[in-house]
């Protein structure tokens, strides 16, 4: 997703980890 590219990638970990 765009706006996910401009987050960094440990924050994108995170949601997976909660998810």
């Amino acid at each position: 997703m765009h706006f996910m590219d401009d987050f960094p990638l440990e924050l994108v970990n995170s949601m997976l980890l909660i998810l």
